[in-house]
């Protein structure tokens, strides 16, 4: 993965890192434990530790050959990191573990020098002994140290630009494993535990990443530390220890008992930067303000144009990562993680109260509109009853350990549905979305992938996510969803994210990746998912595109209506395939250099009938999306009528010349032409909130209105004076525009 630095990393006050991303990184193993990133333009930002380790390796060139060997520290102090000048006894005293040292014009990060290697040998032995009688208490300790030795050189000192050479050389960062004895112990069994490995933890200043490829270091904390001399001067190392983002201890993993504020994170959440194949997992922490939205007010329709609200509320789930950046480096390739520290960032969406209330007030019915499932053992259960959801029914269920789905909250919701369907205008599909209420210390399905991308919000509680990306290609983007997944399945499957999901983040499902949950034992979770893309591939596309392919082909071609070989019975099939070709081998092979001529035949026509085949997409689209929720000042420009207007109350609203229209969504209606002779529109402006609740919408437009059409259509979205629609006559022009009204697929003034 290429990555260009910029300038604007070390911005903002020195030894500051305000709203940071922390990105857990960790390097692809693939046989040893090295990634590989490499930086354009021929520059590498370096710490400014790295810039002395630097000078002190040039230094020692510099000097005569009896003091490069002599490497006693009192000569080499000024390139020394505070911890490697104290022992002043000490003759052989190596640089620090993992410091830069530039060979052939790559920077190697695990070069040691001979003496320091004498050393090292020695410390590893006393580390062993070290680490076995520290083992308990580092489970305890490691995540709540760990953002407090991120990286203490660069935050002391920003990082300084270095130019190489060669201008446009590419340049390689070897990335170190690191020592596996500090990871975390964690019982893969827990379902509550944070399980967590060592890694590599890239720094994002002002959105630039910098590379800090030393390895992350657990600090004892203050009550468990051996001296608390040493505890106080790890703390005073640590200039990132009060600002980086806050991390519970392993053992209140354990207990799952919450932490103090939402904000602090139970690990640094397992998962990597991408750097190849698809299949990684971005992980963002990044504490994001602000109140929740209010939805009665529409605050994600400020523009007039549909498809730019639609790209805010895009924004809106995806902060602070942005649309662009999602659709650049996460979508169909990664999945991603926002840990936003901010439990309220979801509170106005939906909530518990608002599902009791629906059950109390609204015809629910079990397996329309709620399941029930219980997953115990490795094995799902679904529990729905008969008839009407009632709320007695479902108190007693969830006390038993059941969970509740919601399928389609839109129809319910008027919050859920006008986020659903401003997304509709962005991705081109239906959007719906599931809500889930899972009571503490359970799970509500077993592991299992879906056939669409998944935007999964955080509302109440908190849950303990499992990822796993798809093995192969042919595991990816399924068309169909799976079925549940036993525990020895999924025994030898390696998580790409493992960790948890607070109120407030946001966890992004691409179609294919299994998924599994378990709930805090000490409290229920709730979150919606909302789903979108399904059945809108490219095979979905040649499904509907080829056999009117064959047949527009097949008019054209007499080869193709020409009729199969007479002896076809005896060379074609699968069962003895071998005998027959060996038997008929000629007249097999006559048959498939003419099957392959008239397939070529069929692909020389496919651009012929892509718009007709996509237009058959779109009608798919817009009999099953969702009708739009209009603002306040929608409703009062079209046919619907605000909400001062009475059976008895003020005029009629009447199409002149001088109106002017514009259409209510960009994507709201589509023109088609079935022939010469005949056009008509299809739109989603009067649909049901329930999935193909209502026939697919048209209304027939005479040919010669279609230019109009066209016409304010691609004005969209200013607004057009009825006079100047492109069509022959003046009443014309008023039949278009009175059409449109009627059917409520305008706004007129």
């Amino acid at each position: 993965m290429k990555r260009k630095a910029s300038k604007a990393a070390s911005k903002g006050p020195k030894g500051k890192l305000n709203d940071s991303f922390d990105i857990n990184l960790k390097a692809k193993q693939d046989g040893a434990s090295n990634g590989t990133i490499e930086e354009e333009d021929g520059e590498v930002l370096l710490s400014a530790f790295e810039i002395r380790e630097r000078q002190r390796k040039q230094a020692e060139k510099d000097r005569p050959v009896e003091e490069q060997q002599d490497g006693s520290p009192e000569k080499r102090t000024d390139s020394l990191s505070p911890a490697h000048k104290k022992d002043k006894k000490n003759k052989q005293v190596s640089p620090p573990a993992h410091s830069p040292v530039v060979e052939n014009g790559v920077i190697e990060l695990d070069k040691q020098s001979p003496s320091s290697k004498k050393v090292n040998k020695k410390n590893k032995k006393n580390d062993q002994a070290n680490r076995e009688k520290q083992q308990e208490v580092d489970r305890e300790n490691d995540m709540s140290h760990a953002a407090e030795n991120i990286n203490p050189a660069l935050e002391a000192n920003p990082p300084l630009r270095e130019k190489s050479k060669r201008q446009r050389k590419k340049r390689k960062l070897s990335m170190p494993s690191g020592d596996d004895s500090n990871s975390a112990h964690v019982d893969q069994e827990a379902p509550h535990a944070v399980p967590t490995k060592k890694a590599n933890i890239p720094i994002v200043i002002d959105e630039e990443i910098i590379l800090d490829t030393r390895p992350l270091k657990v600090v004892p904390s203050a009550k468990n530390s051996h001296s608390g001399k040493d505890a106080d001067r790890s703390t005073k190392e640590s200039p990132l220890a009060k600002k980086s983002p806050t991390v519970t201890t392993a053992k209140d993993s354990r207990d799952g008992k919450k932490s103090q504020s939402s904000s602090k994170r139970d690990s640094l959440l397992k998962g990597h930067l991408p750097t190849g194949p698809s299949g990684d997992c971005f992980v963002i922490l990044s504490k994001v303000d602000g109140d929740p939205l209010d939805f009665s007010a529409f605050p994600l329709s400020k523009s007039d144009d549909s498809t730019v609200n639609g790209r805010t509320a895009l924004d809106w789930i995806l902060q602070p990562f942005g649309v662009d950046r999602f659709f650049k480096q996460v979508w169909e390739k990664h999945a991603l993680v926002l840990s936003r520290g901010n439990a309220k960032y979801h509170n106005s969406l939906f909530s518990t109260a608002d599902l009791s209330e629906l059950i109390r007030t609204a015809d629910l019915q079990y397996g329309t509109n709620i399941n029930i499932a219980k997953y115990r053992d490795g094995v799902r259960t679904t529990l729905n009853g008969q008839g009407r959801v009632f709320l007695k029914d479902v108190k007693r269920l969830i006390a038993d350990g059941c969970s509740v789905q919601l399928i389609n909250p839109q129809a319910f919701s008027d919050r859920i549905w006008y986020l659903c369907e401003l997304l509709q205008e962005v991705f081109g599909s239906f959007v719906g979305a599931n809500t889930y209420l899972t009571p503490a210390g359970s799970a509500g399905f077993a592991p299992h992938w879906d056939e669409i991308d998944a935007f999964l919000l955080q509302l109440e509680g908190r849950k303990y996510w499992r990822l796993y990306a798809p093995e192969n290609q042919n595991d990816s983007f399924p068309r169909e969803s799976s079925g549940n997944f036993t525990p020895e399945q999924m025994a030898n499957r390696r998580p790409i994210f493992e960790g948890w999901l607070e109120e407030g983040d946001l966890m992004h499902i691409p179609r294919g990746y299994i998924h599994v949950a378990n709930t805090d034992p000490h409290h229920h979770s709730l979150h919606v998912t909302v789903s979108v893309c399904r059945r809108v591939s490219y095979a979905d596309l040649l499904d509907k595109l080829v056999p009117d392919l064959l047949d527009v082909v097949a008019d054209q071609r007499v080869e193709l209506r020409r009729s199969l070989p007479v002896n076809a019975l005896n060379f074609a099939g699968v069962a003895d395939a071998d005998l027959r070709t060996e038997k008929y081998g000629t007249e097999r092979k006559a048959f498939e250099t003419s099957l392959r001529s008239m397939m070529n035949f069929v692909t020389d026509h496919v651009t012929q009938l892509t718009d007709a085949g996509y237009d058959m997409m779109a009608r798919e689209f817009f009999k099953t999306a969702l009708p739009p929720k209009l603002t306040h000042e929608e409703q009062n420009l079209s046919a619907v009528g605000g909400h001062g207007d009475t059976l008895l109350k003020g005029k009629s609203p009447r199409v002149e010349r001088g109106s002017h229209i514009r259409f209510i969504r960009r994507h709201g209606q589509r023109l088609m032409m079935e022939s010469e002779d005949r056009s008509f529109i299809v739109h989603r402006m009067q649909n049901s909130r329930v999935y193909e609740g209502k026939e697919e919408q048209i209304i027939d437009l005479p040919v010669d209105l279609a230019d109009g059409f066209a016409h304010l259509n691609e004005q969209y979205p200013a607004w057009s004076k009825v006079s100047d629609l492109l069509c022959a006559t003046n009443e014309a022009k008023i039949q278009l525009a009175t059409i449109l009204f009627s059917a409520g697929l305008i706004l007129m003034r």
